[in-house]
């Protein structure tokens, strides 16, 4: 790589020393300097979050609650994501071209979608588990023990590898990466966009909205129940109180009788 300055912008241009490489410069600006900032903020505080929110979860007694493991996998994923894809797609869209080669842009491409698929669907587990425990409590409670928590935990990981994987054994029209242009860019396959969009957003919003739905009813029919309850137990706390006081002012009265 090296930069060179253009004769009517003082901006430094990046490219590419291959003279093979069709490659447009890209201006270093402020504006991409910026990003690349802000970029990387967001990926150092991704990755100290879900860091503090693994060792909490392990670290801290009170939280060593089974449902927790959801959590924990969940920061695993989107760790993953802040590690494994977040820094090389900014480099990639400062340099305008993949620099890494074509198998690792095949890894990378295929760790974008395992792990942000498992990140969704983590949600989509944690909106299940948390819909049970507000269902049926105590029966789901029974139920909700390390082994059957981990099989989910299992389950989601392979249906991400599931949606991830097709394009290794060759679910795509031509290879993720252009070894002309440099370019790596996930492929456009008809079938596999409508199977990998499918898997890893439409049917997962469906889900979480239906879930959630589903959570808000039953808390508002809890609560609604629970102040029908009250207000039953406060009229017969009153009602019995008027009656032991009437029983009480009564039995004075007939007291004051025979004393006259």
């Amino acid at each position: 790589m090296a930069t060179e300055h253009s004769d009517n912008n003082s901006e430094p241009r990046v490219w590419n020393v291959s003279e093979n490489l069709a490659v447009d410069p890209l201006p270093i600006t402020r504006i991409s300097v910026l990003f690349a900032v802000l970029m990387s903020i967001i990926i150092v505080a991704t990755v100290v979050g879900n860091v503090l929110v693994i060792m909490s979860v392990f670290t801290y007694r009170p939280l060593r609650h089974v449902q927790n493991f959801y959590i924990v996998s969940l920061a695993v994923a989107d760790l993953a994501v802040a590690v494994l894809v977040m820094p090389y797609n900014v480099v990639y869209s400062m340099l305008g071209y993949w620099p890494f080669g074509g198998p690792f842009c095949l890894a990378w491409a295929t760790c974008d979608i395992l792990t942000c698929t498992a990140s969704i669907l983590h949600l989509c587990a944690i909106a299940v588990d948390r819909y049970r425990a507000i269902h049926d409590p105590i029966v789901y409670a029974q139920k909700r023990t390390i082994r059957r928590v981990l099989f989910i935990v299992f389950v989601v990981w392979s249906v991400s590898g599931l949606i991830s994987i097709p394009p290794l054994l060759g679910w795509n029209d031509s290879s993720l990466f252009d070894e002309t242009t440099y370019q790596c860019q996930l492929t456009d396959n008809p079938g596999f966009v409508v199977y990998s969009a499918s898997g890893s957003f439409y049917i997962p919003l469906v889900l979480m909205v239906f879930v959630y739905i589903k959570i808000y009813l039953a808390v508002r029919a809890r609560l609604r129940a629970r102040g029908s309850a009250s207000l039953v137990t406060g009229t017969t706390i009153g009602t019995a109180n008027v009656a032991l006081a009437m029983a009480v002012t009564g039995k004075r009265e007939v007291q004051q009788q025979v004393e006259m």
